[in-house]
């Protein structure tokens, strides 16, 4: 694997795709890079460069510098949830069951949420 940088890149690259419903094909056309590039990039096996980046940002109507939040004097404790999040992001399973929730009403959330719960401490 790369790079700490790199991998940080590729994964909001990834992220910022599956949030907006993005094939990495698509992205890649889009892009003007080979569809195996893009791959590299988003598992951090290869940098990014500042214009590649630029135009990445500009599909995703970012800002370059949105691709470095918490870099240098970072809390150990901040990087691990934010990884953590990342991860679960990361994750497709795990981004379709967060949108379904999203989509549920208070009053579902509220009797689902005991369900969890229990099943947890099943576990």
């Amino acid at each position: 694997m790369g790079n700490s940088v790199n991998v940080r890149v590729g994964r909001k690259i990834r992220q910022l795709r599956w949030q907006n419903g993005m094939s990495q094909k698509v992205l890649a056309v889009r892009l003007g890079v080979p569809l195996s590039e893009l791959e590299q990039y988003e598992m951090g096996e290869k940098t990014v460069s500042a214009d590649l980046l630029w135009q990445v940002a500009s599909v995703f109507d970012l800002r370059v510098g949105d691709f470095f939040p918490l870099m240098g004097d970072e809390d150990p404790q901040v990087v691990k949830q934010v990884a953590c999040l990342a991860d679960l992001v990361m994750d497709r399973q795990a981004m379709q069951l967060i949108k379904a929730y999203d989509g549920l009403s208070a009053e579902e959330r509220r009797r689902l949420f005991p369900i969890s719960t229990v099943e947890k401490r099943k576990s």
